[in-house]
């Protein structure tokens, strides 16, 4: 279209020099022009397909995560630093006799030995934690800061648990 053009106009201005090096190099240019963009869009349709496979990955993985903490037998509580429960498992409401969680409460409201022992935690790491006893179990806590350091994640364990897997090591040692 450009030679066409450049033709035309070389043809109704004779006497005018002619311009078509300055052309070809235009329509050179347009035409790698052309190829890069087209380069760069496969490109971005592969990134596209890659994010959206990596996001379906994620996805999938956010869930078998989800389904194993539910099915631990520890119990799990995201707590942040102010004591707010975030995220807690089956087992960990059912050894702190706590209903269904509406609007993260508090681990004082929900169970204060474990919101003092956090409390201890949180203003030094290398606290070890002490057993607790609720209306069911004596339950031992375990801490742990996330990547974050806004939130712990705390591991609760029923020491009757402990207690009768160690009886049992005893045993199958004898």
């Amino acid at each position: 279209f450009i030679f066409g053009e450049q033709t035309y106009f070389q043809l109704s201005n004779l006497d005018l020099p002619t311009a078509y090096t300055q052309t070809g190099l235009l329509g050179a240019t347009f035409f790698i022009t052309a190829l890069l963009t087209r380069a760069l869009a496969k490109r971005i349709r592969e990134s596209e397909a890659l994010a959206a496979k990596r996001g379906a990955d994620l996805a999938n993985m956010e869930l078998l995560t989800e389904y194993v903490i539910q099915r631990m037998q520890t119990g799990v509580v995201v707590a942040d630093r102010d004591g707010r429960i975030w995220q807690i498992n089956d087992s960990a409401r059912q050894l702190l006799n706590l209903e269904p969680l509406i609007d993260n409460p508090s681990l004082m409201n929900s169970c204060p030995p474990l919101a003092e022992q956090h409390h201890q935690w949180l203003s030094n790491p290398s606290y070890r934690p002490a057993p607790f006893r609720t209306s069911t179990a004596e339950l031992l806590p375990h801490f742990a800061a996330l990547r974050d350091d806004a939130s712990t994640l705390i591991f609760i364990e029923d020491t009757a648990i402990m207690a009768q897997q160690a009886q049992q090591l005893k045993l199958a040692s004898l």
